[in-house]
């Protein structure tokens, strides 16, 4: 289970370092380059938190709640762009 674990941790590590790149490349990135390792786990951190959150307490962590808090940390981390 923890080999497991390790797996779906390091693959997610991979997705979101695409995707903060695909961002930093396009000018959407808030933060300096240097930090995307930190704002990769970080981003890890919370979600894995929230995830726990929905397990622990379902009737209190809503899906809708915790989708509203995963927008208000990526709005942290990203800039509103004109793109649509």
């Amino acid at each position: 289970l923890h080999e497991r674990l390790a797996e779906g941790r390091e693959l997610t590590r991979k997705i979101l370092a695409q995707a903060l790149k695909t961002a930093a490349d396009a000018g959407e990135l808030e933060h300096e380059a240097e930090d995307i390792e930190l704002s990769i786990r970080s981003m890890q951190a919370v979600a894995e938190d929230l995830l726990r959150l929905r397990l622990d307490a379902p009737e209190t962590y809503s899906h809708e709640r915790l989708l509203a808090q995963v927008r208000f940390v990526s709005r942290a981390l990203f800039r509103p762009t004109d793109k649509a």
